[in-house]
């Protein structure tokens, strides 16, 4: 499943910081040059990542669907529930749209 990494359906980027950045990502969304850019930026996510930071720093190249890596995956994913259980996150205890409302969004849902 791919997910947002900013809300959904708002054209005009509202959770991302205005600035220079977001000035400039505006102007050439639409351009096939910089259409990596913008996606890496604005674009969806998968639903599970992993990289390898050896060899990719960056974190360009998503591992997570690789069947090489299914174990460490497995085992990150089964370290990171454990935490967030442990720590009670909304997410996991049953208040899952608890980031939906103030203080984490303001009166107009973003």
């Amino acid at each position: 499943m791919m997910t947002p990494p900013l809300s959904e359906g708002e054209s005009t980027h509202g959770d991302f910081d205005g600035g220079p950045t977001k000035r400039w990502f505006t102007e050439v969304q639409g351009q096939l040059a910089y259409t990596k850019y913008v996606d890496w930026a604005w674009g969806k996510r998968a639903g599970e990542e992993l990289y390898d930071l050896q060899s990719d720093p960056d974190q360009l190249t998503n591992l997570a669907h690789i069947a090489e890596y299914a174990t460490k995956r497995a085992e990150m994913s089964d370290q990171l529930m454990e935490i967030l259980n442990e720590t009670g996150d909304p997410r996991v205890v049953g208040e899952g749209d608890a980031f939906d409302r103030a203080p984490y969004r303001d009166s107009k849902g973003r």
